[in-house]
């Protein structure tokens, strides 16, 4: 009787055991939200800003990225964009044309910037946020 007892209490830990190693492995693996945005920026014929970056999310669905740039050298010139994104959970690349709202101060060659972009619509976070100073060429 104690050695069916023993058995029965070893079979017992080995499913235990099978079990939870299953549910470990089934279980959803989400990496933290990530966004980069590029040091140097392109100023455009147009006069626009290009700011691009890299960013990756989990979830599922899709939103925006918004941009807000912020002349630094000369005040005054500032601007706000968007672009669509999709979390998915793969590395993506993101561009974005900022206009300048204000065209009395316009953007120039050299000019530092300060480029604050964030997620717009709502995923399963709520701090995917980078800040940066950027350089128009």
């Amino acid at each position: 009787m104690r050695r069916i007892r023993r058995r029965l209490t070893s079979l017992a830990v080995v499913i235990a055991s099978v079990i939870g190693s299953t549910l470990a492995l089934a279980a959803p693996a989400y990496a933290a939200p990530s966004l980069t945005i590029n040091q140097n920026a392109t100023l455009n014929q147009d006069g626009t800003i290009t700011v691009s970056g890299t960013y990756s999310c989990d979830g599922g669905g899709s939103g925006s990225l918004t941009n807000d740039l912020t002349d630094e050298t000369h005040l005054g010139a500032t601007g706000e964009a968007s672009t669509n994104i999709a979390c998915d959970g793969i590395v993506h690349t993101w561009s974005i044309n900022v206009p300048d709202s204000n065209p009395a101060v316009p953007y120039q060659k050299g000019d530092h910037a300060r480029a604050v972009v964030f997620e717009q619509d709502t995923f399963n976070f709520d701090d995917l946020l980078a800040e940066t100073d950027v350089t128009a060429n």
